[in-house]
């Protein structure tokens, strides 16, 4: 409650009471990027698929420790503080090749322009020189047979055919940076989150370069410490890259290299994934 008088040049006075509200449980800060914004954008659904793999049949690939751990952590997130909901997140632990690539045809088939599409993958990466192409590694692939692998074509084949607005990947696995075609350097922008959303995009965020990554990702800690830190409404994909890059140079121990960028022939329109704060 706070009381004021005043008391004019005739010894005339008045008072007025008031009360004023303080709301310290908002979730995220409103002077943020929604400044400019005359509404809230209409983001539609957000689905996610995250797939981890660290358990593999065959002796001649070896296990992984903290895969399933990873994906569990940013689902949880996900779920706790930006807009998925369970009912579209698909959670593949340790898959074969045919369980992801069901999840994709599914992905195909349900989702639309009035959907955004994260894909999360921890596992194994390959790079192929003779091919010059990158490879995921499911549960039931040997590395004499290049046929059980998943390749980034693949990926990006799906990528084109999902018919979301806006489609991120991000990829924690050795030569997780295979997917990009080039590697261009990217600035951001003074576009309004507006014109940011307008535009389809295709993008990925990767724990590296053409480099091998170690078991215990520091990638997934700075990933999941930006989002679960981030208080702004609106968060797109090229910011979490730009808060978190130089953290995982820093504290990695083969200093790798994270990279952000555009799945080339995939549907990209210069937008970006814009993950939306409760």
């Amino acid at each position: 409650m706070i009381r004021v008088t005043a008391t004019d040049l005739l010894q005339n006075t008045a008072e007025k009471s008031f009360t004023v509200e303080s709301n310290t449980n908002t979730a995220y800060d409103r002077s943020d990027n929604t400044t400019h914004d005359k509404a809230p954008l209409a983001t539609g659904s957000y689905h996610a698929l995250l797939i981890s793999v660290q358990d593999y049949t065959y002796d001649s690939v070896n296990d992984l420790d903290y895969p399933v751990a990873d994906g569990m952590r940013l689902k949880e997130l996900l779920l706790r503080d930006y807009t998925f909901n369970e009912n579209n997140i698909m959670f593949l632990k340790n898959p074969d090749r045919k369980s992801i690539i069901r999840a994709f045809d599914t992905l195909t088939k349900k989702l639309d322009k009035n959907s955004n599409l994260l894909v999360f993958y921890s596992g194994h990466g390959y790079w192929d020189k003779q091919l010059q192409r990158g490879f995921w590694i499911p549960s039931d692939a040997r590395w004499e047979e290049r046929s059980e692998w998943l390749s980034n074509n693949t990926i990006i084949d799906y990528l084109r055919g999902i018919d979301t607005q806006h489609s991120l990947v991000i990829s924690d696995a050795c030569f997780s940076g295979s997917i990009f075609k080039s590697k261009t350097a990217f600035s951001k922008t003074d576009n309004s989150i507006y014109e940011i959303f307008k535009l389809p995009s295709r993008k990925a965020i990767t724990s590296g370069a053409m480099e091998t990554v170690s078991d215990r990702s520091v990638f997934i800690d700075y990933l999941t410490k930006r989002l679960r830190e981030n208080n702004k409404r609106y968060l797109d994909a090229m910011s979490l890259y730009t808060s978190m890059r130089q953290a995982v140079i820093n504290n990695s121990p083969t200093s790798q290299k994270p990279l952000y960028g555009v799945i080339h022939q995939s549907g990209d329109e210069g937008g970006d994934f814009i993950f939306v704060h409760k």
